[in-house]
């Protein structure tokens, strides 16, 4: 059996630990993201550092208030918010029904309001678009709050 000094037994050590290190780090970043694009749920693909750069979503969100008479007038959900600069944050299926009834127990001071419809429409990476709320669901009135399953 070879001698070793303590100087290489602990460099052969702190070179292992490296390792190791890396190895984990690796793994837990592919564990994290990876069930995001096996399951098609892009919202949770793009959350992570190492892919960060290379997702792109573009959204069409639409809320209309639908009066008695037939009218549709949109709404403009962005001055609901406290911090409209971060208005897509909510853009999430897990976010929008709590989100949707926001909207709604807002609107219903509206005289006249008869339901709220919406449109919200995500693509990731100029896929085709993924609707994310059902577009002739009365969000007020729908039990899921008008947003589409997975």
């Amino acid at each position: 059996m070879p001698h070793t000094s303590g100087k290489s037994h602990r460099r052969d050590l702190v070179i292992r630990l490296k390792n190791i290190f890396i190895v984990v780090f690796f793994g837990l970043q592919l564990y994290l993201a990876l069930p995001g694009f096996l399951h098609a749920r892009y919202e949770e693909a793009g959350r992570f550092s190492w892919n960060m750069y290379s997702i792109l979503y573009q959204c069409t969100v639409r809320y209309d208030l639908l009066k008695t008479d037939g009218t549709r007038i949109p709404i403009n959900y962005r001055a609901l918010l406290n911090n409209p600069t971060r208005s897509y944050e909510f853009l999430d299926r897990s976010d929008l029904p709590q989100f949707n009834k926001f909207v709604c127990g807002v609107m219903r001071q509206q005289k006249e309001m008869k339901e709220i419809r919406a449109v919200v429409a995500c693509r990731l990476n100029d896929r085709p678009p993924v609707q994310l709320i059902t577009p002739d669901a009365d969000l007020c009135a729908a039990s899921n709050d008008g947003v589409r399953p997975p």
